[in-house]
């Protein structure tokens, strides 16, 4: 119980906790058991959608959801701590009337609601949802395999490709930066070479510049020609060994070989810049298992290359000995070169074929020195492919666990049923077959297939920002979001695709936009009586989903009932939401609605609302009823009192006070035994009041007699006979009699000017008098006599107020 923790009051007596409260359970009165985790929240957040926003929806119309909930159809009393009428209390106020309980209030509260609710359908939701998943499968397996067959859409299997050619193609070995130029570095592959106008290939390089160093040795030593050759081979020497790139040959490529981790990431950059945009574009090789194949070719391309190149060092040995020897040749001839043949031209000559063996030694010496570049390159090459392919091939695995997820969600919608469960609370009312055919033929529509698969690659794309990669698919992308993705890409698509499909009368039944009665309609057609059954059916499923205890529902409480003549305590009512409709069904469906909605009391209120056109609501609840009439309460209530009294703790956190049966007046209706007890300390008081007294005149001994007086002049307007001491008599009592001398007793008490001293006196006299007889009858030690004593101090209490 609260308490003011500052420290200037005490407990706070609050008296609503709540204005009402709804009970439901997981199973509804006709027995029907629905799914907690995800069904119950169902009902639950259908059922407020249509509290909250229905009521605005229908305009001036007789809702009656609201006066239902704040029990405005009827006033009812609550039941206080004797069982009896807390008389003047209804179902909206706990605050009026004047029998309270232990704590001063009135007990066994009647604000409790309970509800159940269905929905008749044309999903057309899960049609949607239907669509959007085949349209995301068949995007997921483009994206996967990219096999298209004509009148089926995109297949979940692989095409027959072949990659072998594909990756040795001199143009795709350029635009991935693989030609044996650019391994050889013979031209750039980073940006900062290729961007040097210096670079030449190199044989233009070495072509170049032998051309250059012969017309200067014969600018500047054309009376030295003996001599030309020994300067063209130190020129030579020195280039390879000091100028090559500006820094020789070796030198260069040892360089370049620390730095090959830069051309690695290059080269990869572009050969995944293209495989990526193949992808993203549905290129020749659109598909992630196509681009894995065509990893796994080049990885062997350049596995075989990488073994080519080491044997190509020898192979470049050999032919610098050819070359040299053919150098020594020329040699020895440029020696014997005597006047007549110089006169002739032969020197010019064999300088001229000198210098072309010189470019030819030179270009394969430093072709030599590129391949200890170009093999340790491949090396690393072949490790960083087969990275890429693991990325690829993660990529591949995330999309194809997209497209089964897809599949398993298609196939979980828009299934067959042999005939209307009604026992759900979501009735489908649709044709599966006809949507089935209508989604066939859109994703076998290779225009709109093509189109849907390019807006989500975008979307995919874009979601992975700048610099998108196969990587970055599993890197920056889970699979949830690659699936929240390409479902949102692919419901504009089934949008677009049933708009398209209508506007080309490819389906003469659009399957958005349709008023569910339209589909009633047509399915009953001028068959009156099986609609009625089916709406008599249909209603009579939609029960709530609370189980009442039928024996506490059937007591009869005088003061409490809720409908003249009737031990009834529930109120059952209905309300019926339908779509508005332009034809003569609408009011033909309202009156069968009318018609087979029971409720206890007025008429089921039937409306129409001018949205949601796609669906009919019936709400079923049943209002002012106590706890006690629910059927699960007793063991709830059992379960609740053993976990307290097993556990302190647990008896700390709900109480941190008082024992329960303190706190808490019983949830159910004491017996006529109890009743009687509670009812004796009104007895013992009406003694002492008068309002009950002794009758000597009986032949067959003394009984007491409770007597009605007019509060006026004090005359006697009635009289009941009752048994010869108090405990006999309340135990004979009936329950109405209990209510007169109750309510007689608590209407003399609440007169200011009653003088309770003197009335004190006459009640111990009295109460002395009759404990005589009570011990007589049953003995001193008797069960009867503790009774007796109990209710005296009971009715001490009631008179000191």
């Amino acid at each position: 119980m609260p308490y003011d923790l500052t420290g200037k009051g005490g407990r706070l007596e609050i008296q609503d906790a709540f204005n009402g409260a709804y009970l439901f359970t997981d199973t509804n009165r006709l027995g029907y058991k629905i799914d907690v985790d995800k069904k119950v929240p169902e009902m639950v957040a259908t059922f407020l959608y249509h509290k909250i926003y229905s009521a605005e929806k229908v305009g001036e119309q007789k809702w009656q959801l609201d006066r239902l909930e704040n029990f405005e159809v009827v006033a009812q009393g609550k039941e206080d701590e004797t069982g009896l009428p807390a008389h003047g209390d209804d179902a909206r106020s706990s605050r009026s009337g004047s029998a309270k309980g232990p704590r001063g209030r009135p007990e066994r509260s009647r604000r409790f609601l309970t509800f159940g609710i269905k929905q008749i359908a044309y999903p057309e939701e899960e049609i949607r949802d239907y669509l959007t998943h085949a349209f995301a499968r068949q995007a997921s397996l483009q994206l996967a395999f990219n096999n298209w067959e004509d009148g089926r859409g995109f297949l979940d299997e692989p095409r027959n490709i072949s990659v072998s050619e594909y990756v040795r193609l001199p143009d795709n070995l350029v635009k991935w930066k693989l030609s044996d130029e650019h391994l050889s570095l013979s031209v750039g592959i980073l940006p900062v070479e290729t961007e040097n106008k210096d670079w030449k290939p190199i044989e233009n390089d070495w072509a170049t510049i032998l051309a250059t160093f012969k017309a200067d040795i014969r600018a500047h030593k054309a009376d030295q020609k003996s001599g030309w050759l020994d300067e063209l081979t130190k020129l030579c020497d020195k280039r390879f060994r000091e100028g090559f790139r500006k820094m020789g040959a070796p030198q260069f490529y040892e360089g370049k070989i620390r730095d090959r981790a830069d051309h690695t990431r290059e080269i990869l950059r572009a050969i995944e810049q293209d495989l990526y945009s193949q992808w993203n574009t549905n290129g020749k090789y659109g598909s992630l298992y196509d681009i894995s194949r065509v990893l796994e070719g080049l990885i062997v391309a350049l596995e075989e290359r990488h073994t080519a190149h080491a044997a190509k060092v020898d192979k470049l040995a050999k032919e610098i000995q050819v070359t040299e020897g053919r150098i020594k040749q020329q040699d020895a001839e440029w020696v014997k070169i005597g006047p007549l043949a110089e006169m002739t031209g032969k020197r010019d000559r064999l300088f001229d074929a000198r210098s072309l063996n010189m470019q030819n030694l030179y270009v394969t010496r430093t072709r030599k020195e590129a391949l200890r570049f170009s093999t340790v390159l491949l090396k690393d090459l072949i490790q960083q492919v087969q990275v890429l392919r693991g990325s690829v091939d993660r990529a591949l695995s995330l999309i194809n666990s997209a497209a089964k997820h897809f599949l398993e969600q298609k196939e979980s919608r828009c299934k067959d049923e042999k005939e209307l469960d009604l026992n759900q609370q979501l009735v489908r009312f649709f044709d599966p077959q006809h949507v089935r055919e209508v989604c066939r033929q859109m994703e076998s529509d290779k225009d709109t297939q093509k189109a849907q698969t390019a807006r989500l690659r975008a979307a995919l794309t874009a979601l992975m920002g700048q610099n998108p990669s196969f990587a970055k698919v599993t890197q920056v992308l889970t699979e949830a979001q690659i699936r929240e993705a390409m479902e949102a890409a692919c419901k504009e698509s089934v949008e677009d695709s049933h708009a398209k499909a209508v506007a080309e009368m490819r389906t003469q039944e659009p399957l958005f936009g349709v008023n569910v009665l339209d589909k009633i309609e047509k399915h009953f057609g001028s068959d009156e009586a099986a609609l009625r059954q089916f709406v008599h059916d249909v209603t009579g499923k939609a029960s709530v989903f609370l189980a009442p205890d039928q024996a506490e529902r059937e007591k009869d409480v005088p003061g409490l009932n809720m409908i003249p003549d009737s031990k009834e305590t529930w109120i059952d009512a209905f309300v019926v939401i339908l779509p508005k409709s332009t034809g003569s069904f609408l009011q033909k469906l309202s009156e069968e609605f009318r018609r087979a909605c029971k409720v206890t009391m007025g008429e089921p209120s039937v409306v129409t609302r001018d949205d949601r056109l796609h669906e009919i609501v019936i709400i079923n609840m049943a209002i002012c009823f106590p706890l006690r009439t629910v059927a699960s309460i007793r063991k709830l209530r059992q379960e609740y009192g053993n976990l307290v009294k097993s556990s302190g703790r647990a008896t700390l956190e709900l109480h941190s006070e008082d024992p329960m049966e303190e706190i808490f007046p019983s949830l159910y209706l004491p017996t006529a035994r109890e009743i009687g007890g509670k009812t004796l300390p009104y007895l013992l008081l009406g003694l002492g009041l008068e309002v009950v007294i002794e009758d000597l005149s009986d032949k067959k001994g003394r009984k007491l007699r409770f007597v009605t007086r007019d509060p006026d002049t004090g005359l006697e307007i009635g009289t009941q006979d009752l048994k010869g001491d108090a405990i006999e008599s309340v135990e004979d009592l009936a329950t109405e009699a209990m209510i007169k001398i109750r309510r007689e007793v608590q209407r003399i008490l609440a007169d200011k000017k009653l003088d309770r001293e003197a009335l004190k006196t006459k009640f111990v006299a009295a109460v002395q008098k009759e404990q005589k007889l009570v011990q007589s009858n049953f003995g001193a030690s008797s069960k009867e006599n503790e009774e007796f004593l109990a209710a005296s101090k009971r009715a001490l209490e009631i008179l000191a107020g």
